[in-house]
C-alpha cells in the first residue's frame, strides 16, 4: 500500500453536500516527513499540514503505524477476522462464540480530521462496503439467523475546534506554551515552600507523595491551592479540583456524576485540571476526547439480528448494558452483580 493513493469513492458533489470543504484549518495528517510546529513553538513533530484528497504516503517510505490512519487497514482487519472464523471454526456447533473486532482506524482518522470532514465521510462509506462483504461472508459460513451483531464505541469526540462556530458552539485549544509556563510556576513555588519532588505530574493530573505530606505535616490543600492559582489563569481551563472535592460533591448533575465515576479513591490523581466545554489540550491540529462532556460520552449502541424488527429504545442506555443484554439473549443466568441493565431488544 505504500504506493497507493487514497481518493474519494464518490463524486465531489456528495462530499460538498454532506460534509465540509476538503481543505479545512484544524485538520492534519501524519503520513509525511516534513516538520511542522504543533505545540506553540515548544517542540516540533514530523508531520505535514496537507489534509486534502488525494492522500498518499511519502515516496520511497515504507509506512509503519501510519497504515492505521488509512481505510486500507480495515480490509486487512476484516480479512484476518474471516481467517479467524474459519480456522477457529466459530459458529460451527451449539456453543456460542464471541468475536470482538476493534475498528481502530476510525479512531485514527477522526483524531486527524474530525467528524464532518470529507476524509471521515469517505472512510465511513468505505467501512460500510467492507462491513457488507464481511456480513456476506458470515452469512455463507454460519448463517445470519444464528448471529447477533453488536456495534458500539468506547468514546465519542469533539469536532475540531475550528469548526465549532459552524455548529453554533464555542471552543478552542489550550495553549501548550501557557500550560508549560503554569507547570513551571507550580513546580517552582511548591519546591520553594515545601521542598523538591513532592509530586509527579501526568498531563494535568498531579500525584502527591502522601508519606512526605504526613511526615512534614503538610495539608494537601496547601500545595493544591498553588496548582489552582496558576492553572486557573490558563485560558480554556474551567476548574481545578482535588480528588476529595470531587468525591465529596453533593451535586447531582451529569458532569459531576461522570467525574465521580472517573475517580478511584486510592489510585487516581490528587489534583485534576478540567478543560472548558469545546476546548482541547491537543495543539495545534486534529481533535481528541477524554472530557466529561456529552460529545465525548455519547456513543452508538446497536443490536441487530436477521428478522428482528427495528425499534428505538427511548431511555438512557450505556455500554455496560451490553454484557447483561448478551446474557439475556443467550438465556445465561449469573450471580455476578453487573453494573448494566438488560435492554429490551428481543
Amino acid at each position: 500500500y505504500k504506493d497507493s493513493m487514497w481518493n474519494k469513492i464518490l463524486p465531489d458533489s456528495f462530499y460538498i453536500k454532506y460534509s465540509r470543504q476538503d481543505y479545512f484549518n484544524g485538520e492534519v495528517d501524519f503520513y509525511h516527513d516534513d516538520e511542522h510546529d504543533l505545540n506553540d513553538n515548544t517542540d516540533k513533530k514530523k508531520i505535514k499540514y496537507n489534509p486534502v484528497f488525494p492522500i498518499s504516503f511519502d515516496k520511497g517510505v515504507d509506512p509503519g503505524k501510519e497504515f492505521l490512519d488509512t481505510p486500507w487497514f480495515d480490509e486487512k482487519l476484516f480479512g484476518l477476522s474471516e481467517i479467524t472464523i474459519k480456522n477457529a471454526k466459530l459458529g460451527s456447533d451449539n456453543h456460542p462464540d464471541l468475536l470482538c473486532i476493534g475498528v481502530s482506524t476510525m479512531d485514527y482518522i477522526l483524531h486527524n480530521y474530525g467528524p464532518y470532514s470529507q476524509e471521515a465521510m469517505d472512510y465511513f462509506l468505505r467501512l460500510d462496503i467492507v462491513l457488507g462483504r464481511f456480513i456476506d461472508y458470515l452469512d455463507q459460513q454460519v448463517g445470519l439467523e444464528y448471529i447477533e451483531f453488536i456495534l458500539s464505541s468506547d468514546h465519542g469526540g469533539l469536532p475540531i475546534p475550528e469548526y465549532l462556530p459552524s455548529l453554533g458552539m464555542e471552543g478552542g485549544r489550550v495553549s501548550r506554551k501557557h500550560l508549560k509556563e503554569a507547570y513551571e510556576w507550580i513546580n517552582d513555588e511548591i519546591s520553594e515552600i515545601y521542598g523538591d519532588n513532592l509530586f509527579v505530574r501526568s498531563g494535568a493530573k498531579f500525584y502527591f507523595n502522601h508519606e512526605r505530606l504526613r511526615k512534614n505535616n503538610i495539608s494537601l490543600d496547601k500545595p493544591a491551592q498553588v496548582i489552582k492559582k496558576y492553572l486557573s489563569k490558563v485560558d480554556g481551563i474551567s476548574a481545578v479540583l482535588t480528588k476529595d472535592e470531587i468525591l465529596a460533591s453533593k451535586e447531582k448533575d451529569a458532569i459531576t456524576i461522570r467525574l465521580k465515576n472517573m475517580v478511584h479513591p486510592e489510585k487516581s490523581a490528587d489534583v485534576f485540571a478540567f478543560i472548558k466545554e469545546g476546548y482541547l489540550y491537543r495543539s495545534s491540529y486534529g481533535t481528541s476526547h477524554g472530557s466529561p462532556y456529552d460529545y465525548d460520552t455519547h456513543v452508538p449502541l446497536l443490536f441487530a439480528r436477521e428478522g428482528r424488527k427495528y425499534h428505538h429504545i427511548n431511555h438512557h442506555a450505556e455500554t455496560v448494558d451490553i454484557v447483561p443484554t448478551i446474557l439475556d439473549i443467550l438465556n445465561i443466568q449469573t450471580e455476578i452483580n453487573l453494573h448494566g441493565k438488560i435492554l429490551p431488544i428481543k
